[in-house]
């Protein structure tokens, strides 16, 4: 009998093929490896999906939770920062889908904009710019076991820190931004730590 975690790699496999999007699974990282210590079932190379915050342990508005979307943070000249944020507080999409290629992740949209860091206690941060071209940071991959069968985002080897917290602008403008490891009580500019809870990210195909 195929184990219950492979029969879900082949699917996602089949499922990726049927839409000619690349993707390549890897498996038994060597030790060192980002993704080491989250099993067997992992993958650092796919094309092609969209992100969405799954919140286990309270009401989902559907089958794979809360559609995230690239929100800006900041620009100077020629460049510009985003982070990840719930399509419905902020309601652009211009990166419609990401690619991960050897663990890092790159938005597909106008210009180049890649995940250049995820620290604790932060939201993730994407860079927007076309010269010089920066590369991705390579800390990101997926593993096998979302709710329902989608692989989870893990970054630096953990599927289960993220978290979605508000920036609150004013009362009527608040933004719910994707946050690493938040640690409670500790004050952030870029969000209010007193609203963060847990979720999980699925990589929807």
């Amino acid at each position: 009998m195929v184990p219950r975690s492979l029969a879900i790699l082949l699917g996602l496999a089949t499922l990726v093929s049927a839409t000619s999007f690349p993707v390549v699974m890897q498996t038994n990282l060597a030790v060192g490896d980002w993704c080491a210590g989250l099993g067997g079932d992992v993958i650092y190379n796919l094309g092609g999906f969209t992100l969405s915050a799954w919140n286990p342990s309270g009401n989902n508005h559907n089958a794979t939770g809360v559609p995230l979307v690239l929100s800006i943070t900041g620009s100077t000249a020629g460049s510009s920062t985003h982070t990840l944020a719930t399509w419905d507080s902020s309601p652009y999409n211009d990166w419609p889908s990401f690619t991960m290629m050897n663990g890092g992740i790159e938005a597909n949209g106008p210009g180049r904009s890649v995940a250049v860091s995820a620290t604790a206690g932060s939201p993730v941060v994407f860079l927007t710019r076309n010269t010089p071209p920066q590369a991705p940071a390579e800390i990101f991959c997926a593993v096998v076991g979302g709710s329902p069968n989608r692989p989870y985002l893990a970054v630096h080897g953990h599927h289960d820190k993220w978290f979605l917290c508000a920036k609150v602008y004013r009362p009527d403008l608040i933004t719910w931004r994707v946050a690493y490891d938040v640690t409670a009580g500790v004050p952030s500019y870029d969000y209010s730590v007193d609203t963060c809870y847990s979720v999980l990210l699925n990589i929807v195909i």
